[in-house]
């Protein structure tokens, strides 16, 4: 194109692919997606209408529980894929079923500001959850992000979509001033977000860079839109119509894109975030590529050309050329792929696919890192006080991050949506989105409870605390100790608490599915020293990771009763229960 981005043209089709995924006995084949019917279904006794695209669920199902690996640690509630993905989880021993007249029996509640995803209302349903549109006392929450004191008012077992916080990456003009300020902390490190100026207050200095290099040229976004609204890219000789009083961001353009068929295109990368304290980091193994419907080009009569510079579907579907995809098994053509089929596409002309895979989850996870102290300070604040017999974090979210590829296959953060898009808007959408979201809501561990006796024994407690009759229970339970301890310390020393962040950690992985843990990994190390607090509990599954799991699995130490494993660990399909936020 005209500007100089890398071409490498696509000649072949690629073929459907099948990605298997171990579990407690075995594997689990990604098999052909069908057509799901339109039917209406029952829930909670009364009739509950499934929309066009949802699978359809009939009656409502029981409620499985998957125990835990480790004794004392409550069972959480098995998620399984819609049928016609042909996926089966495999859920290994010890799975037990909740009678139907259970007063345990899970509630999950979709809020009404937001938009209702079939893959997220129908993965619920699914698993045998009861749906409420009003009150309390539900399980899961999807909705928006909360207010400070109705994250306080959370108990234990309840789980809501979004941390606190996260708008710090999600709002473009924040996302700008956390990479600014890495980049001038931690230099190349941080070299994967373009110069930024953040409008109106740097309008002046925008204007002086530009007359300084009248040849770069700009992409200007408004800070807080989405869907491709007012983005438009623009040269030296716009500088006069930069908004005045709006807010907007104004990036360097990453002017050489790497190309196929002379198109450009970005990629939509899912991560779920478990929890930010210890910061646990799950990267999907599925995502979307999405084309611009017109060859690039970077010459003057072409940057207003919206088809040619910008990869939104929702402003390519607007094109006479858009190409949509009609069957999931058809990846690989036309306007949107999947991320698996651009891999076997580098793979299929001798590029180093995974060279690429690592590359963007370093910068997903030093993104994260640039909010985690105002995340994981918010969490502490809202969620003090958890005891290691509670379940956990009481916060998940999905992230979408957007992805730019350079000539060079250099990853670039375009920007990180804290609701993105889980619309079915073809095959190929919803086969990646319910697997996702199957996959989400069975990682991160729903535990079944008991509202009115819990709502009992919270006030039990409070009368003991305030009859000074619960201090010993609590003695040896709350960590005071700091980091450097941690390097002269064995498995054997640790405490409940401590003992606790690891199980967790290890029952997530266990049940992860679809998903790669991504941090903490095996490389955790070289980034603790972007974090500005050397958490206590980073570093305490850093130690886990790198050296007590393996004094443990060869029985150089013996294994703490809590840690002792009470079945096979699973290397595919089950996962978690948080700590802390």
């Amino acid at each position: 194109g005209g500007g100089g981005g890398y071409d490498a043209s696509s000649t072949a089709r690629s073929p459907a692919y099948s990605l298997v995924v171990g579990g407690a006995g075995g594997g689990e084949d990604l098999g052909r997606t069908g057509a799901s019917p339109h039917t209406t279904g029952t829930l909670s006794g009364g009739p509950y209408p499934a929309t066009a695209g949802g699978e359809g669920v009939k009656e409502a199902k029981p409620v499985q529980l998957i125990p835990s690996l480790f004794p004392h640690r409550k069972a959480t509630v098995a998620i399984d894929y819609p049928p016609y993905l042909g996926l089966r989880r495999n859920m290994g021993a010890g799975v037990t079923v909740l009678p139907a007249t259970s007063k345990r029996l899970p509630v999950f509640r979709i809020s009404e500001s937001v938009h209702e995803y079939n893959c997220v209302r129908n993965a619920f349903l699914r698993a045998g959850f009861r749906r409420t549109n009003s009150g309390s006392n539900w399980n899961v929450l999807w909705g928006r992000h909360l207010k400070e004191e109705e994250y306080m008012r959370l108990n234990p077992y309840q789980k809501v979509n979004h941390f606190p916080g996260t708008w710090a990456m999600g709002r473009k003009d924040r996302l700008a001033r956390n990479m600014a300020r890495m980049q001038r902390e931690f230099g190349d490190h941080f070299d994967f977000h373009s110069h930024t100026y953040i409008l109106p207050a740097d309008r002046l200095k925008l204007r002086s860079e530009m007359e300084a290099d009248p040849k770069t040229l700009w992409i200007l976004k408004p800070c807080a839109s989405s869907c491709g609204r007012g983005i438009r890219v623009v040269s030296h000789a716009a500088g006069s119509k930069i908004p005045r009083g709006k807010p907007y961001l104004a990036q360097k353009y990453v002017r050489h894109p790497f190309l196929i068929d002379g198109k450009k295109f970005d990629l939509r990368i899912y991560v779920l975030v478990t929890c930010f304290d210890p910061l646990r980091v799950y990267l999907f193994h599925d995502g979307l590529v999405r084309f611009c419907t017109e060859k690039y080009s970077t010459a003057m009569k072409n940057i207003k050309n919206r088809f040619a510079h910008l990869t939104n579907y929702s402003v390519n579907k607007k094109s006479s050329k858009f190409d949509k995809n009609q069957d999931a098994e058809e990846d690989g053509v036309g306007t949107k792929w999947s991320l698996q089929a651009l891999r076997r596409w580098f793979r299929e002309r001798d590029i180093d696919d995974d060279r690429v895979m690592a590359n963007i989850k370093d910068v997903i996870i030093k993104t994260l890192i640039s909010c985690e102290s105002h995340v994981g300070s918010l969490c502490g604040r809202y969620f003090r006080g958890r005891t290691p017999e509670q379940p956990g974090s009481n916060c998940f979210e999905v992230f979408g991050f957007d992805v730019l590829l350079d000539r060079h296959l250099k990853a670039w953060i375009l920007e990180v949506n804290v609701s993105p898009s889980l619309s079915s808007s073809s095959p190929l959408d919803k086969k990646i989105k319910n697997t996702l979201m199957t996959d989400a809501f069975h990682l991160m561990g729903v535990v079944p409870y008991d509202s009115k006796k819990h709502e009992k024994d919270t006030e039990s407690r409070k009368m003991s605390r305030l009859l000074g009759l619960d201090k010993a229970s609590r003695v040896g339970t709350t960590r005071h100790r700091n980091v450097r301890e941690l390097s002269a310390m064995g498995p054997e020393d640790l405490l409940p608490d401590e003992l606790s962040v690891i199980c967790e950690t290890e029952d997530e992985l266990a049940r992860r599915g679809h998903f790669q843990r991504i941090f903490p990994a095996e490389n955790a190390a070289y980034y603790l020293q972007f974090f500005e607090t050397p958490r206590f509990n980073n570093v305490l599954l850093l130690m886990w990771l790198n050296k007590w799991k393996a004094m443990c699995d060869t029985g150089s130490v013996p294994r703490p009763r809590p840690l002792a494993l009470t079945r096979a660990r699973s290397d595919g399909s089950r996962g978690s229960r948080g700590s802390g936020g």
